[in-house]
């Protein structure tokens, strides 16, 4: 059961679980970070879950925004991003732009993470709606990230509510 002052931390890990176990190229570094998702030296395989806000809600996925006088919102809704990090082949020093061929096994790596990292979060919060531990959910867009340095990856973002 997801309750207590802690319930979205255990969200994230039901979410970090889930993703982990659906990766088919595991990741050598994976956890529940605070703030923002910072790459470091060792992001070469790496899968994040962050929250980016919580805020209180009436009808899901809007935040109440103004007074209503309803003393008590009915729903609370989290935010987060998901990610996973991988190595991309990045130019030398002379350089020289990275060849189209060599960047193709990163692109089909990033599409294989991106599917399963949607697939992944689908089963999960199905599954927990359906056993009425989540009051809904909303999956948004997956968007590439970077390249930064030699890494590139894929985030996926989505929203889900539980009952105050």
């Amino acid at each position: 059961m997801i309750t207590g002052d802690d319930r979205w931390f255990q969200l994230a890990q039901a979410l970090l679980t889930a993703v982990q176990a659906a990766l088919t190229v595991p990741v050598n570094r994976a956890g529940i970070v605070p703030g923002a998702i910072a790459w470091d030296g060792a992001d070469c395989g790496a899968l994040y879950v962050a929250w980016t806000r919580t805020y209180l809600s009436d009808q899901f996925p809007h935040a109440v925004e103004e007074p209503l006088g309803n003393c008590d919102p009915a729903l609370e809704v989290t935010e987060f991003i998901l990610q996973v990090v991988r190595c991309s082949p990045s130019g030398n020093t002379s350089r020289a732009p990275v060849e189209a061929d060599v960047l193709t096994p990163a692109a089909l790596q990033l599409a294989r993470d991106t599917q399963q990292m949607i697939n992944a979060s689908l089963g999960l919060l199905c599954g927990l709606k359906d056993a009425q531990q989540v009051e809904d959910y909303m999956l948004g867009e997956v968007r590439p990230v970077g390249p930064e340095g030699a890494l590139v990856g894929a985030e996926l973002n989505l929203a889900v509510s539980l009952t105050r």
